[in-house]
């Protein structure tokens, strides 16, 4: 059985050089053992009880983080757990398009579902999740506790469902959603199917539509959740002529007599939407406290391919050209928030000199994503340009 424990040699497997900055826990090497040491008394002494969650807000979304190093440790390994002893594994974002896109050029007759639990995290019966993993008994004493105490916190503050935020919510909800995954595979009628957190993508015989839909209804309710019923969160259509949104990309299909079908893949509305959106939010805090040079990093920032070195060995990649490598306009798309750019610096209100302006005219979302420029970041100073996207 994997080891479940919280001494040091655990906590220095999980400890980041975030957390090293972020709590202040050492400045000097000599003075990272003891500072490890101290950290996993503290975390004994507060016997997996946790103090209460700190919230924010991001996105119009109530989150919530923890509010010291300990509990951040602990549910950190808590998490780790969980996922090593069931084997849950996230979908990467990637490889789910990558497969959609390849199923979607198949000419037969068939429906495409896109579907989208409403609510998902604030729906999971949080005490269920619990009850299910000590009747496995597998997860040891401590871990139990952990997960009592968080939920504790839950129904003091009368949060539904599981706290968005922890690392370990998405983790309960992957495992609460495997079982609508083993369902959908053993209807009649079953092409293919994958899930991305609380996204749905199916193919399925275009005459079981109508039964897979009753049974995925029932299947929901029964584990207390519902399906979204907004227009562009559901998609049910003719697989051939299909259209719509999935994973911040449009999908288009565009049947080929005696081929394979044309599947043509553009960056989403919604999502082109959100990047003008920091744009004008960068452009509004420069207005508020000029810093010309800090507004041009974030709208660089916007536009090339990141490298964010994540420790020692090894780095995070992110940006558009990383998100949205499948794209099939050769990011076309992006010509938009170019013109948008160029629009909002012309306005009188931003008061930007000739200079300036020029100096703007010079960053290109369209030229630098296409030609895949690259940025190297640390993660203190691509915190401190993206802070002021928080709620974009």
């Amino acid at each position: 059985m994997l080891k479940q424990t919280f001494d040091n040699t655990a906590i220095a497997k999980v400890l980041t050089p975030e957390d090293v900055w972020r709590w202040n826990l050492w400045s000097k090497p000599e003075e990272k053992e003891g500072a490890i040491e101290a950290l996993e008394n503290s975390i004994q002494a507060k016997n997996f009880n946790i103090s209460a969650l700190k919230l924010e807000k991001r996105r119009g979304k109530t989150t919530y983080q923890a509010n010291n190093i300990e509990d951040a440790i602990t549910i950190r390994l808590l998490d780790r757990y969980i996922r090593r002893i069931y084997k849950v594994r996230q979908s990467d974002r990637n490889r789910v398009i990558r497969q959609v896109k390849t199923v979607l050029r198949d000419s037969g007759h068939y429906t495409v579902m896109r579907l989208d639990i409403k609510q998902c995290y604030e729906s999971i019966d949080f005490e269920a999740s619990i009850k299910r993993l000590e009747k496995d008994m597998i997860l040891a004493p401590s871990c139990i506790r952990l997960l009592n105490s968080i939920s504790s916190f839950c129904k003091k503050k009368k949060l539904k469902g599981l706290p968005r935020g922890l690392a370990i919510s998405t983790t309960l909800a992957e495992l609460y959603l495997e079982e609508i995954d083993k369902h959908i595979k053993v209807e009649e009628g079953f092409i293919y199917a994958t899930r991305y957190v609380d996204d749905f993508f199916i193919l399925i015989d275009r005459t079981k539509e109508k039964e897979l839909k009753e049974n995925l209804k029932q299947k929901f309710n029964e584990i207390g959740l519902s399906l979204n019923d907004e227009s562009h969160k559901k998609y049910i259509g003719f697989s051939q002529d299909a259209k719509f949104d999935y994973l911040g990309y449009n999908i288009s299909v565009k049947y080929v007599k005696d081929g394979e079908n044309e599947v043509t893949l553009t960056i989403s509305k919604k999502k082109l939407d959100k990047i003008k959106q920091k744009v004008a939010i960068s452009l509004n805090e420069h207005k508020k406290t000029p810093d010309l040079n800090l507004l041009k990093q974030r709208l660089t920032y916007l536009t090339v391919l990141k490298v964010i070195k994540k420790n020692d060995n090894g780095a995070l990649l992110g940006g558009l050209a990383y998100n949205y490598s499948y794209v099939s306009d050769e990011f076309k798309c992006l010509k938009t928030i170019d013109v948008f750019l160029m629009n909002m610096k012309n306005q009188s209100r931003f008061s930007f000199n000739n200079t300036e302006k020029e100096m703007l005219s010079k960053i290109s979302f369209y030229s630098s994503v296409s030609k895949k420029k690259q940025g190297k970041y640390t993660r203190r100073k691509a915190a401190k340009i993206s802070r002021v996207w928080k709620n974009a």
